[in-house]
């Protein structure tokens, strides 16, 4: 009976399962690192549109326009006004 065999076929058979698993466990690795990473992205994404929907943050502007048919918000909008005649 040819026990070295045996044991080496049996050797590289764990080997390879082992491998594999170590293959697997290392993607996982990484998807979780991007997911992280993703995640805090996501969160200073979210900050920034917090931000942004806070009106008290953003300052004073003023405007003029030397044309009556104009007319200008402090809120940044811009309107035609209607022209009588």
């Amino acid at each position: 009976m040819d026990t070295e065999g045996i044991v080496t076929g049996l050797v590289s058979a764990s080997s390879g399962s082992l491998n594999t698993l170590k293959s697997r466990a290392s993607d996982a690795d990484s998807a979780v690192s991007t997911l992280s990473s993703v995640s805090t992205l996501l969160a200073t994404m979210q900050k920034s549109v917090d931000a942004l929907a806070n009106t008290r943050d953003v300052g004073a502007y003023t405007a003029s326009s030397s044309s009556t048919a104009i007319a200008v918000s402090a809120n940044g909008e811009i309107r035609r006004a209607l022209l009588r005649y």
